[in-house]
């Protein structure tokens, strides 16, 4: 009878330690996300259709006081893996890296991809210039790699924006191949003919301009806080190493991943764990779960949950909906990466509110 008097006074307290991270993390990252010291209407300058849907949650205050995280920028497993990753943090010899996706998170691809499209497009008119109906052959080659003509914009998501250029490359020729019955007898289909059509238009990113017009410096905030700062991509790397020092950021990245440096790109976990392999030498060793992960398409909330990442942030200024990412992976959305920063000093205010708590030091009595 002692003992289970005993068991439910330790399950009683237990309980209470476990409500009073929960709160103290949930009350944080309410604040931050209504009170975030990074300018609202000065970013709205720079991604005004990104932020509307953020910037009319933050001005309504329809964010539920009693709990922030039932909002529908935030999953279910938000507090879960938010508490798991601050208990991490209290091992200071544990490394922490933060992984930033480059397309669409930390620069504006737009441009490159409708390019890239209007290219290819023109490419595939020629091809089927003797079939019937040119204009449905388009319609089905803007389908398969997610082009909205209409709009002259991807699609969520879309292959387009989220693939690797050898997976694109690949979808183009399957293309070809699954029509090529419609094409001119004389006409000669290859993927090297794809790839030279693709390797046409140079270095295609040469013209993306950042996201952000501090990258260093918000980069440099997240090294300050004790995390390693790394780049994971499905660009290849010749156009990865050019947009860094275009950016000013070749000396602030410590670490960084191409599509074309593994045999999987993203959403397989393959990316995320080469980089932790990489960042990893006799002083520290990554594993996946020491990573917060940030992306703006499924491809790389995907990446994070099939590696196990320790926390998973999307952002609203490339391809990806609210609800794709959070559905793939995603445990929190920002507007952009300039509030990263931001949520990573919370998460170490959590960590030192945890370790001084009231309740937590009765507990350890």
């Amino acid at each position: 009878m002692k003992r289970f008097a005993m068991n439910g006074a330790m399950l009683f307290y237990y309980s209470l330690i476990a409500g009073a991270i929960i709160f103290l993390f949930t009350s944080t990252v309410h604040s931050f996300l209504l009170h975030c010291p990074s300018s609202l209407h000065a970013t709205m300058k720079l991604l005004p259709r990104q932020l509307s849907i953020p910037l009319e949650l933050h001005e309504s205050g329809s964010v539920n006081d009693d709990n922030p995280f039932s909002h529908p920028y935030c999953s279910k497993t938000a507090v879960g893996a938010a508490t798991a990753f601050v208990n991490r943090l209290k091992d200071s010899s544990k490394p922490k890296m933060v992984v930033f996706d480059k397309d669409g998170t930390l620069g504006d691809c737009s441009g490159s991809l409708r390019r890239w499209v209007h290219h290819m497009t023109s490419k595939i008119e020629s091809m089927f210039a003797g079939a019937g109906n040119v204009e449905n052959l388009v319609h089905v080659f803007h389908t398969e790699i997610g082009w909205n003509a209409a709009a002259n914009d991807v699609v969520p998501s879309a292959p387009v924006a989220a693939g690797t250029w050898d997976d694109i490359v690949s979808l183009v020729y399957e293309f070809l191949v699954e029509h090529q019955d419609l094409m001119d007898g004389t006409s000669l289909i290859s993927r090297d003919l794809v790839m030279q059509w693709h390797l046409e238009l140079g270095d295609l990113h040469e013209h993306d301009t950042p996201l952000l017009e501090d990258l260093a410096i918000m980069m440099k905030a997240c090294q300050e806080l004790g995390y390693t700062v790394a780049i994971c991509t499905s660009d290849d790397r010749a156009g990865t190493n050019k947009a860094m020092k275009r950016w000013g950021i070749d000396h602030v990245v410590q670490f960084s991943i191409c599509g074309n440096e593994v045999q999987e790109g993203k959403p397989s976990a393959l990316p995320l764990r080469v980089l932790c392999q990489q960042a990893s030498s006799g002083m520290h060793t990554y594993h996946p779960h020491d990573c917060i992960v940030v992306g703006d398409t499924t491809s790389d909330t995907g990446m994070a949950r099939a590696a196990r990442a320790g926390f998973c942030i999307g952002v609203l200024t490339g391809s990806g909906t609210v609800d794709q990412l959070l559905d793939s992976g995603a445990h929190l959305i920002l507007p952009d990466v300039g509030y990263v920063p931001s949520l990573l000093k919370s998460f170490q205010q959590q960590q030192l509110s945890t370790e001084t708590s009231p309740v937590a030091r009765e507990i350890s009595l």
